[in-house]
């Protein structure tokens, strides 16, 4: 359990993995809180989110709700507000306003208390999600984005997908770059039909590949 004093902070830093999606999902329980604001942050180089849950005579709200506000190059942008919930969990999802890369960046999560009396938190838990795998490398030529390589026992292996292929859409995305192409399959289902439309030998079509 954390506790913290009143005017108290503390901090934690970590890299966020190349290798997951741009999904997390926070989990935030406090054990008890009525009086002043607790901010939690996650700040980058790009920018950071800053989540606070107000009490009573807090700055920021009325007592009781969860703001959510992002802020990038000096501009801040509210993302989310709610009530929270008396009795359970609350739970929101929300997407930054941004087109920011977390990929690779290094992340300083805060917390914080504007309050006359402690705070006790009992859980605080970031998750981040592994994208579905199709097992191949892309490249670029020119314009198009390629297949460059088809790992042995892959999905794409077993969809067939050759290595050339060009991708010109990922179910229903128009492939235009390689970080479009990333995008739209990182956004996949896992085990669910992911509908590709390809070109080869100057030939357009249609392949279903179900990420594993």
């Amino acid at each position: 359990m954390l506790v913290l004093i009143p005017d108290d902070n503390k901090k934690a830093s970590f890299v966020y993995p190349p290798a997951v999606s741009g999904t997390i999902e926070a989990t935030i329980g406090i054990a008890a809180f009525n009086e002043g604001c607790v901010q939690l942050s996650f700040s980058t180089l790009g920018g950071f989110l800053v989540v606070s849950l107000n009490g009573v005579d807090s700055p920021n709200g009325a007592a009781g709700t969860v703001s959510v506000v992002w802020s990038e190059n000096s501009k801040f942008t509210p993302v989310l507000k709610f009530q929270a919930s008396e009795s359970g969990a609350t739970k929101k999802e929300f997407k930054l306003p941004t087109e920011f890369d977390v990929s690779g960046q290094r992340f300083t999560l805060r917390v914080g208390l504007g309050s006359e009396v402690p705070c006790a938190f009992n859980t605080i838990q970031l998750i981040a999600f592994a994208p579905p795998s199709f097992g191949l490398a892309l490249d670029t030529r020119g314009k198009r984005v390629v297949v460059g390589r088809v790992f042995p026992g892959s999905a794409c292996e077993a969809a067939k997908i050759k290595r050339g292929d060009s991708l010109v859409s990922v179910n229903g995305t128009d492939i235009k770059s390689l970080a479009g192409a990333m995008k739209a399959l990182g956004e996949s289902g896992l085990g669910k039909d992911s509908t590709w439309i390809i070109e080869r030998l100057g030939k357009k079509r249609t392949i279903v590949v179900v990420p594993q």
